[in-house]
């Protein structure tokens, strides 16, 4: 868990709070032995990338204002987009895998090709993000 101690603004707590209850989630599938298909992901990457598409520049803008605490939820949202990849490359792994024992035919993973996490530009690495 990499979060900034820097305090996060009032006018982005609804933000940074909906980040700690999607985290919590994604480390509760994560914890309940991940999903069984990529499409099962689909509703936390929606979540997401709406937070994502909420910033400007970079930055999370209320009101016309930057406000405090930038850092701690940019944090957290590159936290939640790694736990999520991660999730989904353990889901395609495991398609992969049980499509070889069924004969490799891979018709299973052309067909979840919809159900990807997307996370428009931050392709998640632990390099550089430092998230692990």
């Amino acid at each position: 868990m990499i979060t900034s101690s820097e305090p996060v603004s009032e006018a982005l707590l609804p933000i940074y709070n909906q980040l700690l209850t999607l985290r919590k989630c994604l480390v509760e599938v994560k914890r309940s032995g991940g999903v069984s298909s990529p499409r099962e992901l689909y509703p936390y990457s929606m979540k997401l990338n709406s937070v994502d598409n909420m910033r400007q520049d970079g930055k999370f803008i209320v009101n016309g204002d930057i406000p405090e605490g930038q850092g701690s939820v940019t944090a957290l949202l590159s936290e939640c987009f790694e736990m999520a990849y991660e999730l989904r490359n353990d889901a395609e792994a495991n398609e992969s895998d049980s499509s070889d024992e069924d004969g490799g035919n891979g018709e299973a993973n052309e067909s979840d090709q919809g159900g990807q996490v997307s996370s428009s530009s931050h392709s998640p690495t632990t390099e550089s993000n430092g998230v692990k």
